[in-house]
């Protein structure tokens, strides 16, 4: 069982209220999922991994989100690439994941020294790859992205956790992803619904990730922990403290990413990642 002790605020204890607004109807959840790799980016297929970004994105249009989804050729590198980075981004396109307040990237993960990266359906501009250090999220660089999540695996190795800072230039307030290797399967599937649910209104998005994504040795893992990992920024300790408490009904002030706390459960073990702290 999930328990609340076990996780904890890296830099201290949120003390503080940030103010809300309510966001508008015209808000945006989009899913970007790739269960088959039948192109020029090979991979093994996942027959579940759009089952999960659907669960989410139903649920946010429920709450009367708008949503929309891009599926296997569909999710190419330059539609979450920043022009601000590289000559070929066009994230804030229509189609782009700036182009949405909140998103998820459903799709195989690896890692290198420049930390995570989503491996796409379809080659684009030679790659195969998306780098946080090719992204910039958030309205500073001419986007909408609040919330930023990827069910992908070493998406956020807490060694390379820093790597996000270069995205989060563009003032997105939360990325979410896990520690080493996630799973993919039916059992999965409800939890991003819940999350949709738990984390409209009566929770924060960085919170609601970790406490619906978090599983302790179950046997449809092999026995390992899956450790999911929220980062949240601020321009102050407190701000980005209380970020993590940011829900998508509300609507929080954008922020330089001068500080940025991490939110996880203590001593998860992943397979393939390291223990957190």
């Amino acid at each position: 069982m999930f328990r609340r002790q076990d996780c904890r605020v890296l830099l201290g204890v949120v003390a503080l209220a940030a103010p809300v607004t309510m966001v508008s109807a015209a808000n945006e959840a989009r899913t970007y999922a790739v269960t088959e790799w039948n192109a020029t980016c090979p991979a093994t297929t996942r027959t579940y991994w759009d089952d999960m970004c659907d669960a989410w994105r139903n649920g946010m249009m429920r709450k009367g989100w708008a949503g929309k989804t891009y599926n296997e050729s569909q999710v190419r590198a330059s539609l979450f690439a920043d022009p601000a980075a590289v000559a070929w981004g066009v994230d804030n396109s229509a189609d782009g994941v700036d182009a949405a307040e909140a998103s998820l990237f459903c799709g195989h993960g690896g890692f290198n020294s420049r930390g995570w990266f989503g491996y796409l359906h379809t080659a684009e501009e030679g790659n195969c790859r998306i780098y946080p250090d090719q992204m910039r999220l958030g309205p500073a660089s001419g986007g909408k992205s609040r919330f930023f999540q990827t069910s992908s695996c070493n998406s956020i190795r807490w060694e390379q956790r820093h790597e996000w800072l270069q995205a989060a230039t563009g003032e997105v307030h939360v990325v979410t992803g896990f520690n080493g290797l996630m799973y993919i399967g039916s059992m999965f599937v409800n939890e991003y619904g819940a999350l949709a649910e738990d984390a409209y209104s009566s929770q924060g998005v960085g919170r609601a990730w970790v406490e619906n994504m978090y599983h302790n040795e179950p046997w449809y893992t092999g026995g390992h922990d899956v450790c999911p990992v929220s980062l949240a920024f601020g321009n102050t300790d407190w701000s980005a403290q209380y970020t993590l408490d940011e829900s998508y009904w509300s609507d929080w002030p954008d922020m330089q990413p001068v500080v940025m706390t991490s939110y996880f459960v203590s001593g998860c073990q992943s397979n393939g990642g390291q223990v957190l702290p």
